[in-house]
């Protein structure tokens, strides 16, 4: 892995830029930088960033993204053996179809592998969490912890749902790809953070017990595709 100098990304304002910046391969023995084969720009989520790329063997810099970032891979022919330095961790790994690495924003995030495979990327702003469950736990509480490669059949399965709807629906996809996403948020919460999620008394908004019937799904749901 190749010591680089720190690149800082935004997607809110560079948009396909960031990416480019991040990301390059090599055709016809030129390197040139290349966009993803499919991204939500043209849907305009809401502070959602989604990109799908067959990415070729190589590496990346040390990216500091002011999103959180999830990238789960979803074409994995055979196994990818992956160097990676997260939050000032470094790890030599493998990586299978499945599994998921969870980037939190402004930490670094550096990474090298030896095989293609598919990839999705997914961004989230910061308050999109903090919104997302406001009314019941406090988000000040709440901080997303940076995870190598691990396998997360829910994740997986959320993330090829948003590629399906986005490669069938386009534009039509936002409401669909705004309820997935919150669904996602809630988990990640409940098993990527500091904290456990738990609720708290308030007023107004979704009563609790019907928040604890959305979490106690997204957790039968999960048992379930590990079995």
């Amino acid at each position: 892995m190749l010591e680089t100098e720190s690149l800082s990304v935004d997607f809110s304002k560079e948009k396909e830029d960031g990416y480019k910046r991040i990301f390059s391969r090599r055709r016809e023995a030129a390197c040139r930088q290349t966009s993803p084969l499919l991204t939500s720009l043209s849907a305009n989520w809401n502070n959602v960033y989604f990109a799908y790329d067959w990415q070729a063997a190589g590496e990346t810099p040390e990216v500091l993204s002011k999103q959180h970032g999830i990238a789960i891979f979803t074409e994995v022919p055979t196994p990818i053996q992956a160097e990676r330095r997260l939050d000032g961790r470094f790890k030599s790994e493998q990586v299978i179809q499945g599994n998921i690495v969870v980037s939190p924003a402004n930490i670094g995030h550096r990474a090298y592998w030896d095989t293609a495979g598919g990839v999705i990327i997914l961004g989230f702003e910061p308050t999109v969490f903090a919104h997302a469950i406001y009314e019941s736990v406090d988000p000040d509480r709440i901080e997303l912890l940076p995870h190598f490669a691990t396998p997360d059949p829910l994740v997986y399965q959320i993330g090829l749902a948003l590629k399906s709807a986005l490669e069938n629906y386009g534009a039509d996809s936002r409401l669909y790809a705004e309820a997935m996403a919150n669904a996602l948020i809630v988990h990640l919460l409940q098993y990527y953070c500091t904290q456990q999620l738990v609720l708290r008394e308030y007023s107004g908004g979704l009563p609790k017990h019907k928040l604890q019937q959305v979490i106690d799904y997204i957790n039968s749901s999960k048992s379930h595709s590990q079995v």
